[in-house]
């Protein structure tokens, strides 16, 4: 008889390693919504996040407008994110922390980047691409190219069974979900090796060995430095009590239609950062509707062996049911093989990409009588009404930057 216990493993899925930005105003696909919650998470794109996260554009209600930022001037972006990013203890003291992660800032400007005046998703039709009436980042062609592109097949998968091969198949996506025209493995994956409207804006790393291996070598234009540092389960400051920040100044890209992503890429330590397609699952003749099994059958096992990682023996760790799978059973005692625990485990989940995007703004060319050596610097207002309860992911009202 198998006693079954649910435990919770610093990589399931349900811990919400959620991102939000802050300044400039981040959506998580929110539009006009009256309520709390989004009324649609596939407007836009894939954030992940929480559906009570994100701020409204207001411009429909007339309650605001886009934002306008002049061409040179200086943009504080801040953001939070719920799981940690870069080497720091509880107590704020730099030590080796247990995940891997990238914050990745970029922003995009074209002539069809609209905010829409509905929370539904644009139909997939070069119709509705003209139709004001959806939002639209990346445009009509762009996911067409992406959906008729075959993937990436050197990625780790682990013993997801992705629908198809195109590259709106990814292990985050197995199923092929679209959110707007975002191409899902560009969205899941950076430095991306196929075409993207998004500029490099920072990559903020918590190895920044990876600076000049990786980053700048895919773009020697990139800002690439060590991340600010955050703590586990704590979606708010910094260790300084002040919120994570990166100062941008405004590119000479003038353009009416612009938005801002962040994308907070994080894995933890206990599978190796550069683990790849060599460590999938053997294929599997069925369909994706098993991805979500509880079994212990190791032919359907990744070769990641998380046990091992932790300091197990790497045989015990592999019949003890230690590698990484969807919700598998483990003996949690080698003399008592028959109790086994079940873990919620979700590997599309293991390893992971959260994302928020601005609404639209715009880049004006600084005032004709205005130096250029004279510094622009853009006062804003973030924040929702009320108290920290009551606009929780988001924050209280204040001035960026306040200091």
């Amino acid at each position: 008889m198998k006693l079954i216990l649910a435990l919770c493993l610093l990589f399931v899925g349900t811990s919400f390693a959620d991102v939000y930005m802050h300044n400039p105003r981040g959506s998580n696909n929110r539009n006009e919504e009256n309520g709390r919650e989004r009324a649609n998470a596939n407007r836009l794109f894939d954030s992940q996040n929480n559906n009570r996260g994100g701020y409204n554009s207001g411009v429909l209600s007339r309650q605001a407008q886009a934002m306008k930022y002049y061409a040179g001037s200086n943009l504080t972006i801040e953001w939070t994110n719920q799981h940690a990013c870069g080497n720091v203890d509880e107590s704020g003291k730099e030590v080796i922390h247990n995940t891997h992660c990238e914050i990745i800032l970029q922003y995009m400007c074209s002539r069809t980047l609209r905010d829409g005046t509905s929370t539904s998703t644009i139909p997939d039709n070069a119709n509705s691409a003209n139709n004001p009436r959806y939002g639209m980042h990346e445009d009509y062609q762009y996911y067409q190219s992406c959906k008729n592109r075959q993937r990436n097949q050197g990625l780790f998968t682990a013993d997801q069974n992705l629908n198809g091969n195109s590259a709106k198949y990814t292990r985050q996506n197995p199923g092929g979900t679209r959110r707007g025209f975002e191409c899902p493995e560009e969205r899941d994956y950076y430095p991306y090796w196929g075409p993207s409207p998004w500029k490099d804006i920072a990559v903020l790393t918590n190895n920044v060995s990876r600076c000049e291996s990786i980053y700048e070598k895919a773009n020697p234009n990139v800002v690439c430095r060590k991340a600010p540092l955050s703590r586990d389960n704590h979606n708010g400051n910094g260790p300084g009590g002040f919120p994570n920040y990166y100062n941008w100044t405004i590119p000479n890209d003038i353009n009416e239609n612009c938005a801002l992503r962040i994308r907070y890429n994080i894995s933890t330590a206990d599978m190796v950062w550069e683990t790849d397609a060599r460590m999938n699952a053997p294929p599997q003749n069925n369909n994706n509707n098993n991805n979500n099994n509880n079994n212990n059958n190791n032919e359907q096992t990744t070769r990641v062996n998380v046990g091992k990682a932790m300091g197990l023996h790497p045989i015990v760790s592999y019949f003890g049911g230690y590698m990484l799978k969807n919700n598998p059973y483990v003996s949690a005692f080698m003399e008592a093989p028959q109790l086994q625990l079940a873990l919620a485990v979700n590997t599309a989940q293991v390893g992971r990409t959260f994302q928020d995007r601005s609404h639209r703004f715009s880049i004006r060319p600084r005032p004709a009588g205005m130096s250029p050596k004279t510094n622009i610097h853009n006062l804003n207002v973030r924040g929702k009404r009320g108290n920290i309860v009551q606009v929780y992911p988001a924050v209280e009202y204040d001035f960026v930057p306040n200091r």
